[in-house]
């Protein structure tokens, strides 16, 4: 006869582990937490670095208010806070924590947690505190430091060996996901932020007033699309005069000039009355097959002979049972059972299910285009069929060819960068300035 285990209550140990989960899931939360203390401490500068993506190190330094001499030794503690006294201050709380819970989970799942302080009262003389795994102090030594914070945390998630896995696993997207979240605050906080990675040290964004100014200006591909659609629109590629090809690589077009010629000029100068662009003639026709491709149904998903299991987080598994067809459509069939755990049924062949459905659930979540979403496996094997089926460089192309390869453009949802990044078209001059 089996007999059942008396349910007993976990030790403090593992009950604050398993707590600490829920409030440090992953990097993001994790810089979430440190640079939110550092808003609430009214810093005017916030630095985040990072080694190895966030698995070796995350480091928050700020020049707040820092934390006082008589509040370091509480403040590694579960439930310590200076933003409320009781629940019913919870109304009147104007800061973005409260619960004292931060630092504390912090030190129950990392390797290794610092904290270097300074007040404004005791600069330039700061205090460098270790906290052991239940927030006590285990080091403590005096150090040079102006007023704020640094809180440097090493091995994030080294403690919950299974969340550890993942985070390895993901590191590259983790860290992504937790610079797209730092951009985000910087945007809407007055502060002046920076991100350093070993590898290389960028700077994360300006100050807002700077980025407000100067919005939108950047060298990205997204920029120099918006840069270049204020110029000709997807209408306009029907209207282009064909003017020859340069150099067996790149097709000269000319855009005429909406306003109407003035009486008595002659078609040779309305004919310069227009925008000359150079197109690129293998990165147009790239982007035209690559939009074909990724447009086409998946092939047949393969049947299982048994149904797998989705073994994902909660977010994830939510995500994946409100947009099943966002899988279906995507060559994945998935059935929920009766523990409403996602069990997956059919899928492509040859894919990485796993990598694929854990890209798409978490893509959803962070508000991507449910009707274009793909994995980003399938985008790069329809990019490298595109870049094989279209025109070359160096391919002689006749004029139907090259009028064809135009007017495709005007197809397109993105026709100004191929799918590698480069730009597709090119402005060379506005021909009027040459009529005299």
């Amino acid at each position: 006869m089996c007999m059942k285990p008396a349910i007993r209550p976990l030790d403090s140990r593992s009950a604050q582990r398993l707590s600490s989960d829920q409030v440090i899931r992953d990097l993001g939360s994790a810089v979430k937490e440190l640079v939110e203390n550092s808003l609430d401490a009214c810093a005017h500068t916030v630095e985040v670095r990072f080694r190895n993506h966030g698995l070796d190190l995350v480091e928050v330094i700020d020049d707040g208010n820092g934390i006082a001499a008589e509040d370091i030794e509480q403040i590694g503690k579960r439930h310590y806070t200076s933003k409320l006294r009781q629940f019913a201050d919870l109304d009147q709380v104007r800061s973005f924590g409260f619960r004292g819970e931060a630092l504390a989970s912090l030190c129950a799942v990392s390797g290794r947690v610092q904290l270097v302080t300074a007040t404004p009262a005791d600069a330039p003389c700061g205090t460098r505190v270790v906290y052991d795994h239940q927030g006590r102090i285990v080091e403590r030594s005096s150090v040079a430091r102006t007023s704020g914070t640094t809180v440097s945390v090493e091995g994030l998630l080294s403690r919950l060996p299974v969340r550890r896995a993942e985070f390895k696993r993901n590191a590259k997207r983790e860290f992504a996901r937790a610079f797209r979240w730092l951009q985000s605050y910087a945007l809407s906080n007055n502060i002046n932020s920076s991100r350093t990675s070993d590898n290389p040290i960028t700077t994360l964004v300006r100050q807002r007033q700077m980025l407000q100014k100067e919005a939108g200006l950047s060298s990205d591909a997204s920029t120099a699309e918006q840069a270049l659609s204020r110029v000709v629109t997807k209408g306009d590629f029907y209207r282009m005069e064909i003017l020859g090809q340069f150099n067996h690589g790149f097709i000269l077009v000319l855009l005429p000039h909406t306003t109407l010629p003035q009486e008595g000029i002659g078609a040779l100068e309305r004919r310069k009355q227009g925008d000359l662009f150079i197109i690129d003639q293998h990165a147009a026709d790239e982007k035209w097959w690559y939009e074909t491709l990724i447009a086409q149904p998946q092939d047949r998903p393969q049947p299982l002979l048994r149904p797998r299991p989705l073994h994902v987080g909660e977010s994830e598994r939510v995500a994946i049972m409100e947009h099943l067809e966002v899988f279906q459509r995507n060559g994945y069939t998935i059935e929920v059972n009766d523990h409403g755990t996602p069990m997956m049924v059919a899928q492509p062949v040859g894919a990485d299910a796993m990598k694929d459905i854990e890209e798409l659930a978490i893509r959803i979540q962070e508000g991507d285009d449910l009707r274009t979403l793909r994995p980003s496996r399938f985008l790069a094997q329809c990019a490298s069929k595109a870049c094989r089926t279209a025109v070359m460089i160096g391919d002689p192309l006749s004029k139907p060819q090259m009028e064809r390869i135009v007017r495709q453009l005007g197809e397109l949802h993105h026709p100004w960068n191929c799918p590698h990044g480069r730009p597709t078209m090119r402005h060379l001059a506005d021909m009027s300035l040459f009529e005299q």
